[in-house]
C-alpha cells in the first residue's frame, strides 16, 4: 500500500509496532532490515507529524472497572462546546461525532457502576447543551483496536516481530493497582519510555520498575497499541452497527465477524442491541457493500442501527485534531488513581 503520507517501509514499521509496541529499535531494525537509528528516525517523523502514536489504557473489560458506550444528542449549536468540555474529562476516553442515531458517541471507563451513574445521571444530565443520553454497558470485548493490523509486513516478518515482542507471563497483580499509578501515568504519556527513564520520572529503583511493568502488562490490566491517522491507514471511513443476536447464535456470529479483515471493534453490550461492531471501509460506497455482505454471510444477524463516524476528537485519552492527526496532548484515564 502506498500513499502520500508514508512509504512502504513506514507502513511496515507501524505494522511492526502494532504487533510489538515496545520492541527495541535494534530488534525492529532486524525485522525491517534497517539500522536502529533509521527505524527510530522514521517513528519520530511519523509521531511528530501526528500520523502515529502509542496509546496505553486500561483493558476495556476488567474486574477493577467497567466500560460503557454513551450516546449523546446535543441541542442545536451546542456540540462543539460539549466536545470541548468532555475532552478534558479523564472518565471519557474516546469521543466521536456520528451520523445516524446520535450526535456524539463516548467510550467511558470508570471504576464501578456508582461512578458511571454519577457521570451519566449527575454530570452529563446537567451539562448545558445535552438533550438526551443513552448508555450501554460493555459486558464482553471480542475484538478491539489493539488487534487491528495494517497488513504491511509479510508473514515471515510478522513471525519475527511476534518473536521479538516483549513477553510478560500472565499473572495476577500482587499489589494494589493504585500503587502503580505514577508508572501508569508515565506510560500513558510515552508508551515506549525505557525502564531507566521510567525509574527516573517515578523516582523508583530500575529493578523495581521492571518488575512492576511486567506485572502491569502481564496481568492484562493495561493494553498498549499503536494507533494511526486515516491518512496512514488507507481506511478513512469507519462505520458501526448495533445489532441483535440470539444468545444461542452469538458465538458463531462473533467468530464470523472476527474473520472480516476490516473489523476494528466488536463488543457485547446491554440493551435491545446486544452486539456492537465497527468495520473500516475505503469509501462510503464500501459501507453499502459491507452491509450487503453482512446480510449474506450472517443472515441471523439483525442490524438495528448504522452509524457512520464523522470526526474523531479523542481516542483512548489522546486528543485528535480536525484533520485526524494526534495533537500530542493526552488526558490519562485516572480510574486507577487513589485521588
Amino acid at each position: 500500500m502506498q500513499n502520500a503520507w508514508a512509504d512502504e517501509v513506514d507502513l511496515q514499521l507501524l505494522h511492526l509496532l502494532q504487533i510489538a509496541p515496545r520492541i527495541s529499535w535494534a530488534n525492529a531494525a532486524a525485522v525491517l532490515q534497517l539500522s536502529a537509528s533509521a527505524a527510530a528516525a522514521r517513528w519520530s517523523r511519523l509521531h511528530s507529524a501526528g500520523l502515529a502514536w502509542m496509546a496505553v489504557y486500561p483493558s476495556a473489560v476488567g474486574a477493577s472497572h467497567l466500560t460503557a458506550f454513551v450516546d449523546i444528542d446535543c441541542k442545536p449549536g451546542q456540540c462543539k462546546d460539549i466536545v470541548a468540555q468532555l475532552c478534558g474529562d479523564p472518565r471519557v476516553v474516546s469521543i466521536e461525532e456520528c451520523a445516524g442515531g446520535r450526535d456524539l458517541l463516548l467510550t467511558v471507563m470508570v471504576p464501578d457502576l456508582d461512578r458511571l451513574t454519577s457521570l451519566v445521571l449527575d454530570d452529563l444530565a446537567t451539562l448545558p447543551g445535552i438533550a438526551h443520553t443513552r448508555t450501554s454497558l460493555v459486558t464482553a470485548l471480542h475484538f478491539e483496536g489493539s488487534s487491528w493490523r495494517l497488513d504491511a509486513l509479510d508473514p515471515g516478518q510478522q513471525r519475527q516481530a511476534a518473536a521479538a515482542a516483549e513477553v510478560h507471563p500472565r499473572r495476577p497483580m500482587t499489589a494494589s493497582i493504585t500503587e502503580h499509578w505514577p508508572l501508569i501515568q508515565a506510560l500513558t504519556c510515552d508508551a515506549r519510555i525505557s525502564v531507566a527513564e521510567l525509574a527516573r520520572v517515578t523516582d523508583r529503583n530500575a529493578a523495581t520498575v521492571r518488575r512492576h511493568l511486567g506485572q502491569l502488562l502481564g496481568s492484562g490490566v493495561l493494553s498498549v497499541r499503536c494507533d494511526t491517522a486515516p491518512q496512514i491507514s488507507g481506511w478513512p471511513i469507519a462505520c458501526s452497527w448495533r445489532a441483535r443476536v440470539l444468545p444461542s447464535q452469538q458465538t458463531r456470529m462473533i467468530t464470523r465477524l472476527r474473520s472480516i479483515p476490516q473489523l476494528r471493534m466488536c463488543a457485547s453490550v446491554t440493551g435491545e442491541a446486544n452486539l456492537v461492531f465497527t468495520i473500516y471501509s475505503r469509501t462510503l460506497d464500501g459501507v453499502s457493500r459491507i452491509q450487503l455482505e453482512l446480510g449474506q454471510r450472517l443472515p441471523d444477524l439483525q442490524p438495528l442501527e448504522t452509524m457512520v463516524h464523522l470526526r474523531l476528537h479523542k481516542r483512548m485519552g489522546w486528543l485528535i485534531g480536525p484533520d485526524g492527526r494526534c495533537t500530542g496532548k493526552v488526558v490519562a484515564p485516572n480510574l486507577f488513581s487513589s485521588a
